[in-house]
């Protein structure tokens, strides 16, 4: 059979085009996982669930000097967004410095029977002598833990925000000041207090990241198939749930930037993309259907969406495959039709 040499370059053309296409993709890929962070990918796990009825540890772990054996998951935050659905603005009190509230990495990591969270921030201070390091920051992480279990709702209503149904969240792991760190399940009553035994919350040596320690045998060993959202909020301890209120004018105690109808989030970040399912995206899409904007029965508060292993790399490979095709055939056909005209 004769060949058809035109066919033959052809595919060669063609096979070329893909070529420069995908590496024009992994490049500007590389540069967008530089820019915003993403999990660590090959992970290899055993064990599972949340066990029930292991005690944990009385005594939590040195948390300066603990090193985790391993880093499970990693992101980083863009800098800047402390400011919830993009409007929010600090109080007014000299002690809420600029980047206070500014979630920059999150890391979750295991070693000597514990599962570690670390949490950096772009500032952290301590003005009332906390015995943590921080005073300002409540942290709330809700991991889904579980496939087709769990709750879409908080624990209690203090962030006005709701989850993703299809991760709904298991376990709550809390940080706060003042002996507040706590670990709450699904299943528990909103009056609950939560267990508190072993676990820990301190400011590491390089003073700007808050690392939480959970005993494993309350809360697992971290799975490829996690997910997690973790939420920011100024702590007040006379607030709802602890969260400080968000006012429509900020005060000395109080943040500014609310709506007019209270149906926003008192969250002022959140761990996401800075594309797609951004922070800003997220924390907009409350709602209050009707015309009667005072009517709390009618308000849908802001749904957020979980982050974990796994997720962005899927999304980077698509991306890479898409441009690679895009401008393979771009300059495939753009060729033959020059040489039509």
């Amino acid at each position: 059979m004769a060949r058809r040499p035109g066919r033959d370059r052809m595919w060669l053309e063609l096979a070329r085009a893909f070529a420069s296409g995908f590496a024009m993709a992994l490049a500007a890929l590389a540069v967008m996982a530089a820019l915003q962070g993403g999990p660590l990918p090959g992970w290899v796990f055993r064990a599972g669930s949340l066990p029930a009825a292991t005690m944990p540890p009385a005594n939590p772990p040195s948390l300066s000097d603990a090193v985790p054996e391993r880093v499970v998951f990693q992101m980083k935050d863009p800098s800047g967004d402390d400011n919830g659905p993009g409007g929010y603005v600090y109080p007014t009190h000299d002690t809420f410095v600029p980047g206070l509230l500014d979630l920059t990495a999150f890391a979750v990591g295991t070693g000597g029977g514990h599962v570690y969270f670390d949490l950096t921030f772009r500032a952290v201070n301590n003005p009332w002598d906390a015995p943590e390091g921080f005073y300002h920051q409540l942290i709330d992480i809700y991991i889904d833990t579980t496939p087709g279990e769990g709750r879409t709702e908080p624990l209690r209503p203090g962030p006005r925000v709701r989850f993703d149904p299809a991760h709904a969240w298991d376990v709550r792991v809390r940080a706060a000041p003042f002996g507040g760190t706590r670990l709450h399940r699904a299943g528990d009553a909103p009056d609950a207090p939560g267990l508190a035994r072993g676990l820990a919350a301190q400011v590491l040596k390089d003073g700007r990241t808050i690392r939480v320690a959970v005993p494993a045998a309350a809360i697992g060993t971290p799975q490829p198939s996690w997910r997690y959202y973790v939420l920011v909020g100024g702590f007040d301890a006379f607030g709802d749930d602890g969260y400080r209120a968000v006012g429509p004018e900020p005060a000395e105690w109080r943040f500014g930037g609310r709506d007019p109808a209270a149906a926003g989030p008192q969250v002022i970040d959140i761990l996401a993309p800075r594309w797609w399912r951004s922070q800003a995206r997220q924390l907009r899409s409350f709602a209050v259907p009707g015309d009667d904007p005072a009517s709390r029965g009618s308000m849908a508060y802001a749904l957020l969406h979980p982050v974990g292993p796994g997720q962005q790399p899927w999304l980077w490979a698509a991306g890479a495959l898409a441009a690679a095709g895009l401008a393979g055939s771009r300059r495939l056909y753009g060729r033959r039709w020059q040489r039509r005209s």
